[in-house]
């Protein structure tokens, strides 16, 4: 009896078709891994600006006059954090409260907004910055 040897090319498309599917989960939980380390790595940089914040609070005497101003620390996190999401982060004062207040955001890539401000509230926001006070939405 004749051996043969080799593969056939029902055999050879089928293996070729299971490797182009195991790849391309790969490919999607790479992406999804991706995602998550940018939304991650945009809060740190948002949260940080709460530390920063209160550096320079101990610098101007308790207050948060100019802290979104162009050559602070915060500018450079919020820099940061626009860097790694492509989407603009931004920081508000409210000078008509004492030691005007101030919120920080940027957009999630799952659309939610992250907020830290002069509370001390840092996290999930609703909407974007709310003007009153300068202080982050978190009202559903």
């Amino acid at each position: 009896m004749k051996s043969k040897k080799g593969f056939t090319l029902i055999e050879l498309l089928v293996v070729i078709s299971i490797i182009g599917l195991l790849t391309a989960l790969a490919l999607a939980s790479l992406n999804s891994a991706r995602n998550r380390a940018k939304d991650a790595s945009a809060k740190a940089s948002i949260t940080s600006i709460q530390h920063a914040a209160s550096f320079y609070a101990e610098t101007t005497g308790g207050s948060y006059a100019k802290l979104c101003a162009d050559d602070t620390q915060t500018l450079l996190l919020l820099d940061a954090a626009t860097a790694i999401m492509n989407h603009l982060a931004e920081c508000q004062e409210d000078e008509s409260f004492p030691n005007n207040d101030w919120a920080a955001e940027i957009l999630l890539l799952d659309n939610t907004y992250w907020c830290t401000d002069s509370t001390g509230f840092s996290g999930r926001a609703y909407s974007t910055l709310s003007v009153s006070g300068a202080v982050c939405d978190t009202t559903p």
